[in-house]
Parts: C-alpha cells; structure tokens; sequence
C-alpha cells in the first residue's frame, strides 16, 4: 500500500491506523507526485491511498496515470467536499471518501477494496 499526501501528521496517521490491519503491508509514504508516479510503475501497489485535500490536481494526475497504464491497483481518495468526491470518482477513483469519517469506516473500506 501507497500513501500519498503533502501533510506529514496526516501521512504517519494513515499509517498507524493501516499498520492495524492484519496482513497490510505499507510499501511507502509519499508527498511528491514525480516519486509517486515512479514508485506506482516500478512496485504497483495494491492499494493506493491519495489525500486530495493538498494534491488536488496532483491527485487526478495520479488517477489518470493509473488508467492510462492499466496497472492493477485500488485507489481510495480521501477529500474534502462533495466536488472533490465527484472528481475523484470522474477521475476512475474505487473508492472517495470525506473527510471526517470514522477509523473503523476507512478499515472496513480499505479491507474491502484488497479483498477485490
């Protein structure tokens, strides 16, 4: 699994609440879309987890670059209002949710999309 987004309390937050998820394996945390991109080709994780409320641009660039590759990975989009949900799901997103959801909700979801 990839984390992506420009804030570092947000990022490590990610990680701790995914580090509780039996059998997930976090492959790296990123806020640069150029290493983003690169790590997306070279290691295609199974999930990526993009914070649009910093990448906005950047993270339809991510989305797009996912499909124009067809590589075989989730994508879960976390935003911060209802047009950004609706651009992230135009985009090819799996999965947009706003911000402000309970933990046990992004669990719940993140388990659902790997078990796809």
């Amino acid at each position: 699994m990839l984390i992506v987004s420009p804030i570092a309390d947000l990022r490590e937050g990610l990680s701790a609440l995914i580090a509780s998820i039996p059998a997930v394996k976090l492959l790296d945390q990123e806020q640069d879309v150029g290493q983003t991109l690169h790590i997306l080709e070279q290691h295609q994780p199974d999930l990526v987890v993009l914070d649009m409320g910093g990448l906005d641009e950047e993270a339809l660039q991510i989305l797009a670059f996912i499909h124009r590759h067809q590589l075989v990975m989730k994508s879960l989009v976390l935003v911060e209002s209802m047009r950004q949900q609706t651009q992230a799901q135009v985009a090819g997103a799996d999965v947009a949710l706003i911000k402000g959801y309970p933990a046990h909700e992004l669990i719940e979801t993140v388990q659902a999309l790997l078990a796809k």
